[in-house]
C-alpha cells in the first residue's frame, strides 16, 4: 500500500508535478485530476512518468466553475474511509483548499498541502506549512477609513498655505464674485430666511420640542450587558494509561514491561497471532526513529509490522503521551549504532542473504539515497546484478527513513 497518497490540482500547476517523481518512493500513489483546460504534459513529463516506477492514476473531470475543485475534495474523503493511516498531499496553489485541510487535520487524519512540487525535499519528506501558519499569511482586511491611495495635492506647510490663491485673487469678477453678490447673498436673503424663520423655526417649536417628551432618560442603574466572547476550543492529544494486564511472555512467568508491555497489550487487542516477536520489532524501531519523529514513524511501523497492524499501532503510539517517555529511553544515540540497527533490521526480516550489515551501511551512507536510479545502479556495481537487485528491492522502501537516522 502507498504511504503517500498525492492529489494534483492539474488545472493549477500544470505538469510541474511530474519533476517531483524522481523524488517519491515505489510505494507512494500520485492521482491527476484533469479537464480539457489543463496543461498538456510534454515529452520530458512522460519520460520522467514511464522511469519513475510510481503508481499514477487519472481521473477526469467534469467542466465548471470549481468543478475539479469540488470533485478532488470528495475523492480525498472517499479514500480516507478505506486509508486513514496513510499521508494524503494535495499539490496545488489554491489557497482555498486549506481549510479542507483544517477539516480533516482537527480530525486527527494526515492531510497537507504543498503549492509546488519542488516543496518535496530529495529526501521525500514533504515540506509543508501547517494549516494554523498557512492561515496566518491570508491578506488582513483593510480598516474601516483607510484611504485606497495617498493624497498628492494636500498642503504639507504653513508657506504652501500662505502660497495657495484665494478666489478673491483670481480674474473672476463676472464669474465667483459676480455669482457670490448676485447669487449665493440673493438666494440666503430670501430663501434661507424665510425657510428658517416660516420652516425649521416652526418645525423645531410644534414638532421637535413635542417630541422630546418621549426620549427615553439616561439611567444610570439600568444593566449594560457586554459580549464575552466564548472560549476557543482546545485540541487536546489523548493520553492512553498503561495496560493493566499484559500477557505473560511464552515459556516463561514474567510480563513484558515499558515498550513491550504496551505494544503486546496493543497486538493482542488486535488478535495478532505472534505479537511477541512483532513487538520486539516494534521495539528495535523505537530504538531508532525518536518519538517526535511522527512520519518517519508511521512508515517504519507500516513497512516491518505490515499494513494490517502498522497503522493501528501507529495511532495508539502517537495518542499515547506516556509510551512516548519509555521509547526515549530505549533510543539509541549514537548515529551509527542507529544504522548498524537499522540496515540489520531490513536485511533479516527482508530475507536477504550475501549481504552483511557492515557492508550495506557502508554503501548506503556513501550512495545517493535521493536519487533513485543511482541507488540501484550502485547496489548492482557493488553486490553484482542479482543480489544488488535484491538488495535494492529490500531497501527501495526505507530510503526516506534512511535519510533522518
Amino acid at each position: 500500500m502507498a504511504n503517500s497518497i498525492y492529489l494534483i490540482d492539474s488545472e493549477n500547476v500544470g505538469s510541474d508535478w511530474t519533476t517531483m517523481l524522481p523524488k517519491l518512493d515505489e510505494t507512494d500513489q500520485v492521482i491527476v485530476f484533469y479537464t480539457n483546460r489543463s496543461p498538456h504534459v510534454g515529452y520530458e513529463g512522460i519520460i520522467l512518468v514511464a522511469q519513475s516506477g510510481v503508481s499514477v492514476e487519472y481521473i477526469k473531470c467534469h467542466e465548471g466553475n470549481n468543478a475539479l475543485d469540488f470533485q478532488l475534495v470528495s475523492e480525498l474523503g472517499f479514500r480516507l474511509h478505506d486509508n486513514e493511516d496513510k499521508n494524503f498531499i494535495i499539490l496545488t496553489k489554491d489557497t482555498g483548499f486549506d481549510s479542507v485541510v483544517k477539516y480533516w487535520s482537527e480530525k486527527n487524519y494526515h492531510v497537507t498541502r504543498i503549492g509546488k512540487s519542488s516543496d518535496v525535499e530529495s529526501d521525500g519528506s514533504k515540506r509543508t506549512v501547517p494549516v494554523a501558519t498557512a492561515a496566518s499569511t491570508v491578506q488582513p482586511k483593510k480598516e474601516i477609513g483607510t484611504p485606497k491611495r495617498a493624497a498628492t495635492n494636500r498642503i504639507t506647510s504653513a508657506a504652501e498655505y500662505s502660497s495657495r490663491p484665494t478666489y478673491s485673487s483670481r480674474s473672476t469678477t463676472s464669474g465667483y464674485q459676480g455669482r457670490q453678490t448676485g447669487g449665493y447673498q440673493g438666494r440666503q436673503a430670501i430663501s434661507s430666511q424665510g425657510r428658517t424663520m416660516g420652516g425649521y423655526q416652526g418645525r423645531t417649536t410644534e414638532g421637535y420640542q413635542g417630541r422630546t417628551a418621549y426620549t427615553p432618560s439616561n439611567d444610570s442603574t439600568r444593566p449594560i450587558k457586554k459580549y464575552v466572547p466564548a472560549p476557543e476550543k482546545v485540541m487536546k492529544p489523548k493520553v492512553i494509561h498503561t495496560p493493566i494486564a499484559a500477557p505473560v511472555v511464552e515459556g516463561t512467568n514474567e510480563k513484558p514491561e515499558g515498550v513491550l508491555g504496551y505494544i503486546v497489550y496493543w497486538l493482542d487487542e488486535m488478535k495478532c497471532p505472534d505479537s511477541i516477536a512483532k513487538a520486539m520489532i516494534v521495539r528495535e524501531i523505537f530504538m531508532c526513529i525518536k518519538s517526535d519523529n511522527l512520519m518517519k514513524l508511521h512508515s517504519a511501523l507500516s513497512l516491518f509490522a505490515g499494513p494490517e497492524y502498522g497503522g493501528p499501532l501507529f495511532n495508539k503510539v502517537r495518542d499515547c503521551l506516556e509510551l512516548h517517555e519509555e521509547m526515549d529511553k530505549v533510543y539509541i544515540e549514537d548515529k551509527q549504532k542507529r544504522w548498524n540497527q537499522y540496515v540489520g533490521m531490513v536485511i533479516r526480516e527482508s530475507g536477504l542473504k550475501g549481504v552483511s550489515t557492515e557492508s550495506a551501511v557502508e554503501y548506503i551512507q556513501s550512495a545517493q539515497i535521493g536519487n533513485k536510479f543511482l541507488f540501484r545502479a550502485g547496489f548492482h556495481e557493488v553486490f553484482g546484478k542479482e543480489l544488488g537487485e535484491a538488495a535494492y528491492k529490500a531497501f527501495r522502501s526505507h530510503t526516506k527513513i534512511l535519510a533522518v537516522i
